[in-house]
Formats: C-alpha cells, structure tokens, sequence
C-alpha cells in the first residue's frame, strides 16, 4: 500500500486471499454468528413482515462488523461480540436507516446514484466500531475516506457484489463473513493512510 495526498493503492488479490484466510482460521466463529443472526432475521422477518428486519439490520450490521474488524487485526473475539450493535442500537439504527433512505432514493434516480451512496458509506459500522463515532460523523468520515480515493473503493464494490453473485445461495454464509474481512482489510489500510496525510497537513 502507498499513500499520496489521502491516495491509496490496494492489492485487492492479496487481501482477498488474505480475507479467505482469516475465515479459514475463525470459521467456526464467522459461521456460527452469521448463521444465528441470519436465522433471527428471517424468523423476525416472517413474524412482522420487513418492520423487524429494519430494526435489526443495523445493530447486527455493527456487530458483525466489530467481530470481523477484530479478526482482520489479529485481536481475540467473542461470539457475544456478534450483538454487541444492541449496545449502540440508536446509532446503529439510524445510520441503517439513513443509509437505505439515501440508496432507495438514490435507486429510483436512475439506479447510479444509489450504487454511489452504497459505495460511499461503506465503511460507516467500521467508523462507528473502529473509531467510537456515531453515526453521522461515521457516515461522514466514510464517505471522506472514499472520496479520497474514489476509484479503488468503485473496484472494490464490484468485487464484492461478484463474490455476492457467484456464491449464491447457502454459499453467502461463506461470502458474507469473507467480503466483509475484504472491507475491514481495506477500511484499516485506508484509516492509517488517511491518519498519515493528516498528520502530515497538520506538521506543515
């Protein structure tokens, strides 16, 4: 990785193998918390219709993101960790629900403008865990973050809606937890370069 005026350059085949790793040495862990909280969703979801699921979405979103970001860092995990969103369910809720109304509207605007607020915010949970935000200033600094450096991060989305779109099926319990080591990878590599030029704009 080499970082140039908040730009960042990114193996995504070597993180990519990367990511499969740490799934491969956590499974049981990725698996058995992407499972559960999948069951509940789907249980909460055929029970209330989507009204639950919108009030899930968000704090399992947050918690799934701290147990893979922990992961990607080498740091001991715990599989409570899975709900740890619920102890941010404010911010987790309304960052979920901010997120979706952007993308549905951005959606109906000729459909780019919502796969553009998808890639903006991409990193919002890991902000909100990585960096105790809540969640504007995490939507903020994610979007930050990818503006900077816009091109990598459309690739990286690609990437992950490919990996989505081959696994399919029961195959996304094994997709899911590794895309989302790929972003944690790359959200950590992209907050140490971003951390470096501020530092350096501020030694000026």
């Amino acid at each position: 990785m080499t970082a140039t005026s908040g730009s960042v350059q990114f193996d995504f085949g070597a993180l990519l193998k990367q990511a499969w790793q740490l799934f491969v040495a956590n499974a049981g862990l990725l698996l058995g918390a992407y499972v559960l909280l999948g069951l509940i969703g789907v249980i909460a979801g055929s029970l209330s219709m989507q009204l639950a699921n919108l009030v899930l979405a968000g704090p399992f979103s947050l918690g799934l993101a701290t147990i893979c970001l922990k992961t990607a860092r080498g740091q001991q995990v715990e599989f409570a960790e899975a709900f740890s969103g619920f102890q941010r369910f404010p911010p987790a809720f309304m960052a979920n629900l901010l997120m979706l109304v952007f993308t549905t509207i951005g959606l109906v605007l000729f459909i780019l403008p919502g796969i553009f607020v998808m890639i903006i915010y991409m990193f919002t949970y890991f902000c909100m865990c990585a960096e105790n935000l809540d969640f504007w200033p995490a939507m903020e600094r994610s979007r930050t973050m990818v503006m900077a450096n816009i091109g990598p991060f459309i690739l990286l989305f690609f990437i992950v809606i490919a990996i989505g779109a081959i696994a399919c099926g029961i195959g996304l319990f094994v997709s899911l937890p590794v895309t989302v080591l790929l972003i944690a990878l790359v959200y950590d590599q992209a907050a140490s370069a971003s951390s470096f030029v501020s530092s350096d704009s501020a030694s000026a």
